[in-house]
């Protein structure tokens, strides 16, 4: 089911990090517009917006009872309204909508200074029979990079036992994706954003499908509701950059979302220096030199024994060459009398291979 906006039931959230739009419908997220990063590195280029009419008809997160989309079903009213939130500033929207036997209560948190959403969804069985079903929290997305871009490819994930899945083939994604045992969390990346959901819930499983070019993830928790029964459930959502600082203060460790590759144990120290750096500097290009500074001057001792070896090297070449000319026709002696004269002039053949 598409989302179609309603005119008029709009709340702005304003933050140091983000402006969000969110349609009092339901709760659906019509527009989150990230301040620090730009489309393009043009000067007059738009910040970028994580939600596009496109990702709209999936209604970011909207929330699904039983497999019904409650902003096309419910009744909704609002309490609450704009918020304009400095760092630490704290604000809470809460949205209270009645479906055919249930009445659901949205209640969504921000901060000033962080990408996470808290939400708290109370469901009460106002009916006089005991119902079953589930409720899904959600976010949806257009492909996060750019086509044809095969060094940044936007995947769903889902981490479960501290194990992290990633999945970029769509024609899978099209198909549909399903955690096979429940997970910490799920989300929408690229190697530079993320749209992630993290349940409180340790059984909540995920699933998510790329539909219209339109990828949605989903994570649902089952509910039995005896008449005039409420129950809670609790889920974060991350909508952001991959930035380590702001992924580590989130839970279920949704900084594993960062994957550094084969050489991450160098990686990720590496990069959180940077970071350190960049703090100090305001400028990336800088901080990149001054690392690299600082790197040549950490191994120097061992480049300066490089170059020196190299340099040997060169001052052995003539002789060398009378060996091999000498015996050309024995390898073994002269491989034996090249490796004499290494002793000779305590060269080690390796020490200028070594890649500084």
């Amino acid at each position: 089911v598409q989302f179609t906006p309603v005119t008029g039931g709009k709340v702005t959230v304003d933050t140091p990090l983000y402006r969000a739009v969110i349609n009092t419908s339901g709760g659906v997220l019509e527009s989150f517009v990230l301040k620090s990063f730009k489309e393009t590195i043009a000067k007059d280029s738009k910040n970028i917006d994580l939600v596009t009419p496109q990702s709209l008809t999936k209604a970011p997160l909207g929330l699904i009872w039983n497999t019904t989309p409650t902003w096309a079903q419910g009744e909704w009213k609002v309490e609450g309204g704009d918020l304009n939130l400095a760092e630490g500033q704290t604000g809470n929207l809460q949205l209270t909508g009645v479906m055919a036997g249930v009445q659901i209560v949205r209640n969504l948190s921000f901060v000033g200074g962080s990408y996470e959403i808290k939400e708290e969804v109370k469901v009460t069985n106002t009916s006089t029979a005991q119902i079953q079903g589930n409720v899904s929290f959600s976010v949806s997305s257009v492909p996060l990079s750019a086509e044809g871009d095969q060094y940044n490819l936007t995947k769903v994930a889902y981490l479960a036992a501290d194990e992290l899945t990633e999945e970029d083939d769509s024609k899978d994604s099209q198909r549909g994706l399903e955690s096979p045992t429940p997970v910490q969390w799920a989300g929408i990346e690229s190697n530079y954003f993320l749209m992630a959901l993290v349940p409180t819930s340790s059984d909540m499983t995920a699933r998510a499908k790329l539909e219209d070019n339109v990828y949605r993830m989903t994570i649902a928790d089952p509910l039995l509701l005896d008449p005039g029964v409420t129950q809670l459930r609790t889920c974060s959502y991350y909508l952001g950059p991959k930035t380590d600082a702001f992924l580590a203060a989130m839970p279920k460790n949704l900084r594993a979302s960062i994957n550094y590759g084969f050489f991450d144990v160098i990686a990720k120290p590496l990069n959180q220096f940077l970071v350190f750096l960049y703090g100090y500097v305001g400028n990336y290009g800088l901080a990149i030199i001054i690392l690299t500074v600082i790197i040549k001057i950490l191994f120097w001792p061992l480049s300066h024994k490089s170059y020196k070896s190299m340099e040997q090297m060169k001052k052995l070449q003539p002789m060398m060459a009378k060996i091999r000319e000498k015996h050309a026709d024995d390898r073994e002696k002269m491989n034996a009398e090249i490796m004499q004269l290494y002793k000779t002039y305590k060269v080690n053949p390796a020490g200028g291979c070594v890649p500084m």
